[in-house]
């Protein structure tokens, strides 16, 4: 206890102390500023209301930091983070409580691209937040660009430095394209970093056929450059095709896997940064100084990330804030220890100082490369898959990208408008040798919270990127290796803790195996390896989890309650009731496939092998989505095979009109001399129906009825639906009825009009179709009556009745008129009618089959 209470009074010190140092970082500028503004504002009126608001935004930029999306809590400073954290972190960047309103207003108008009137309080604004922008992306330029090549490739024929030209260039055409197309006003390109890994496979093929020359170097930037065409080429049929959420179909494991994949090479390439060397047993040796820098600077920040006093007060610029602050941070050091930048460089702190490379040279590398004939045509075919790997990875970024911003910034946006304009970007990029590029999720964020947004200020982001592009590389030789190593440390970390932390729990534990065994195959065997890998064990594990899980029999039910919505005589009421035990309902659910299909043939077999004798075996595949070929085979022929041994005839209810969800013949196949094929389950039990009381000599139509019924009276007619009427009751109520005869579409009435008739149908049918409810259709066959209901409770008619379109119907109307003429005692009968009507619907097999309470009582 003493220990516990030690270490608790040690981390609030700590947290007093960082908090105190945050507040003086914080807030000693904004004093400053304060008391500039006091001192002009007699004499400068102007600049003082500039000054007054950029203190205004400087304070709201951490007292409202509540409202930051989730992933914003983590200090992320790169997409090169979980694309499902980036997801989630939309989801949560709503509104707070309203202390929160004026930031989210303002990420609001920094996200729409509609125009706002200029004033000098908004050049500021918009200025500050153009120098965000451009110090996140050079913060992000200098580590990732420096890891373009592996650290194996040494001697390197050029400067390394040259990747910062080719990160620039391609953020500058990201940039120009997002800026005057995209919707999103605040809307920031980058280069595309979460593709190094497949850069270095594609080096590595390359290396292995050419060597470390120059050739192989334009070998190496040609098929960089045919990698960003096909990305741009692939986004843009995307958006042009408008399929862009094809992409959303990639199993939720695949893309966890990767980036876990991801964030353990960025870990190696952090260690091979900081010391210039491969990574291996090496790094045990006398160079543990040079990445024990960065991981000490790594620690640093994760224990400032632990203190809530100081991410509730810096919010997402902490990382930014830190990162920035080694380089002063490392110079003091050297200093104090009397070391020059001469000592550092020697020592390998800093990167080597080189000479000034054109922004150019990868174009002059790959036109000589091909002016030579050097282009090796083998290494592309070898590095053509990879290529490949590399645009198909290419794609899952954006589409999570969008939504999570337009999310955050709170913006409406077209998915495959944005594909598109990706995809010219991305052409634009490749045709002038540049790499894929992307907007950038957490740039962007931080981009609009701090002000930016709007044409003018990407127009000015654009220029500085532009003037980036040519003196950028200058800054390299004094960058120390220390702030690459921490941060590409902090981001492999962060993800591969979603991957193999955060994902404990959100997966089973298949899923969970598939994405270590992802991040293992990648780190050992390669990305391209490691992508094909995942793409086979997703669909494996799928197969195996429908096999397990997917339970192809929803329930099983004898036909003792189910009735068809035909109405029968009394004497077949009768029938019924005795014979319809024997008949045995299997509704099935789901996908049918190989894996699951055969315990749908072994549940039947199971069934008919019961002492209860099965007539009829009735299989409902209403809720069936998909039948592969393999599923049909057995479904079509063992199961009929099955029923026909222990003497059951079978039916299939297809679900649907058009047959069966599948390609192969399966309708074809099933009809048969004892096989029928129903379009749903009311159908089928209407046969089954047929069958038994064919089977039993009662009354009946044949096994399959005439399409055209002989033309009856309604004195016939009304004998059936009123058995215990007096033959002069009957023809007293018979009296009453006119006639009429439907041609074909004809309409008796439309839904919501008066009722004013009872109708019984002759001849032909009637449809019943309840409007705006995407086609609901009812048939109304011959010897039934409708209407009745409305009528005797004059109420409103509740769908439209109209004949059918295969022929004529005849039909009998017993007017309101005749109806209020009617004795009570008639009255009363067809009010009985009615209500038998009532309760032969509610007992309908759709309502017994779905619910299990609507039987009357």
């Amino acid at each position: 206890l003493i220990r516990a209470g030690s270490r608790v009074k040690r981390e609030n010190l700590w947290q007093r102390t960082a908090s105190r140092a945050v507040d003086v970082a914080v807030f000693t500028p904004a004093s400053v500023l304060s008391a500039g503004e006091r001192s002009i504002s007699k004499q400068h009126p102007l600049l003082s209301c500039a000054l007054s608001r950029i203190i205004e935004q400087w304070k709201r930029m951490f007292e409202h930091s509540e409202s930051r999306p989730i992933l914003a809590q983590s200090s992320v400073s790169s997409d090169a983070l979980s694309e499902t954290e980036l997801a989630r972190a939309a989801s949560f960047a709503g509104p707070r409580r309203a202390s929160t309103t004026n930031l989210q207003q303002s990420l609001q108008d920094a996200g729409s691209s509609s125009p706002r009137t200029s004033t000098p309080v908004t050049i500021v604004e918009r200025g500050a937040g153009v120098c965000i922008g451009a110090l996140l992306n050079l913060m992000l330029c200098v580590p990732f660009a420096l890891a373009y090549f592996p650290i194996e490739w040494h001697p390197f024929p050029v400067p390394r430095a040259m990747g910062c030209g080719m990160y620039f260039l391609s953020t500058v055409i990201a940039q120009i394209v997002l800026t005057f197309q995209s919707g999103f006003a605040s809307a920031q390109g980058q280069m595309m970093v979460e593709n190094i890994p497949f850069m270095h496979a594609i080096s590595s093929v390359v290396m292995e056929h050419q060597g470390l020359g120059e050739d192989a170097l334009g070998t190496v930037l040609i098929i960089w450059t045919v990698g960003t065409l096909f990305v741009g080429a692939a986004f843009f049929a995307l958006g042009y095709l408008k399929v862009g959420s094809i992409v959303y179909h990639i199993p939720r494991q695949v893309i966890v896997g990767c980036i876990g994949g991801i964030g353990i090479f960025l870990v190696r390439t952090c260690f091979e940064v900081s010391t210039g060397i491969p990574f291996g047993r090496e790094l045990l040796g006398s160079v543990w100084p040079l990445w024990g820098l960065s991981v000490a600077y790594e620690v640093g920040l994760r224990i400032l990330l632990r203190c809530d006093s100081v991410t509730k007060r810096t919010g997402p610029l902490l990382a930014p804030i830190y990162f920035l602050a080694i380089v002063p941070a490392f110079y003091l050091l050297l200093f104090m220890k009397g070391a020059t930048i001469h000592d550092a460089r020697k020592a390998y702190f800093l990167f080597p100082n080189t000479e000034d490379v054109s922004p150019f040279l990868p174009v002059e590398i790959m036109a000589q490369t091909v002016r030579r004939g050097a282009f090796s045509w083998r290494a592309f075919a070898k590095a053509l898959p990879t290529t490949a790997m590399l645009a198909i990875f290419a794609l899952m970024h954006v589409p999570i990208n969008i939504p999570a911003l337009a999310a955050t910034v709170h913006v409406d946006y077209d998915l495959n408008h944005e594909l598109k304009l990706h995809g010219v970007s991305n052409l634009a990029s490749g045709l002038v040798g540049g790499l894929p590029n992307y907007l950038g999720y957490c740039n962007s964020v931080m981009y609009a919270r701090c002000g930016g947004g709007g044409r003018a200020a990407g127009a000015a982001l654009i220029v500085v990127e532009a003037l980036s592009v040519a003196y950028g590389m200058r800054v390299v030789p004094y960058v120390p290796r220390c702030l690459a190593g921490c941060l590409i440390l902090h981001v492999g970390l962060d993800l591969v803790k979603e991957a193999l932390y955060d994902s404990l729990g959100a997966f089973d534990t298949l899923e969970y195996g598939c994405i270590v065994a992802i991040g293992f195959v990648m780190t050992v065997f390669g990305f391209s390896s490691g992508l094909l890998f995942a793409l086979v064990a997703s669909t494996l594990i799928f197969t195996i989890q429908q096999a397990v899980h997917g339970n192809p029999v929803r329930g099983t039910m004898r036909g003792t309650t189910l009735r068809s919505s035909k109405w029968r005589t009394a004497a077949a009421r009768r029938a019924l009731d005795n014979a319809m035990g024997a008949v045995l309902v299997v509704q099935v659910v789901g996908t049918l496939f190989f894996g699951n299909a055969t315990e749908l043939k072994e549940r039947v077999a199971e069934e008919l092998k019961l002492d209860r004798k099965v007539t009829v075996l009735v299989l409902d595949f209403t809720l069936v989505r998909s039948i592969d070929a393999s599923a049909a085979e057995t479904v079509g022929s063992e199961i009929c095979a099955i029923a026909k041994r222990h003497g059951a005839r079978v039916c299939y209810a297809s679900g649907r009109a058009d047959g069966f969800p599948t390609a192969a013949p399966m309708t074809e196949r099933l009809l048969t001399e004892q096989v029928h094929v129903a379009r749903d389950l009311d159908a089928a039990i209407l046969w089954a129906e047929n069958v038994l009381l064919a089977l039993k000599g009662g009354p009946t139509s044949p096994l399959r009825p005439p399409k055209s019924p002989a033309l009856g009276a309604p004195a016939a007619q009304l004998a059936v639906l009123l058995p215990s009427l007096s033959s002069r009751d009957r023809d007293s109520l018979a009296s009453h009825f006119k006639g009429r005869r439907l041609s074909p579409g004809e309409v008796l009435w439309r839904q919501n009009d008066p009722a004013t008739s009872i109708v019984v149908v002759a001849a032909g049918a009637l449809v019943s179709t309840l409007e705006d409810e995407a086609g609901t259709a009812e048939e109304v066959s011959p010897g039934q009556m409708c209407g009745e209901s409305a009528a005797l409770t004059k109420s409103r008619r509740p769908s439209t009745v109209k004949c059918t379109d295969d022929g004529p119907a005849q039909v009998y109307l017993l007017g309101a008129i005749a109806l209020a003429a009617l004795p009570a005692e008639l009255r009363l009968e067809l009010a009985l009618l009615s209500m038998r009507y009532m309760s032969h619907r509610l007992d309908h097999v759709a309502n017994r089959i779905w619910e299990t309470r609507c039987v009357s009582i």
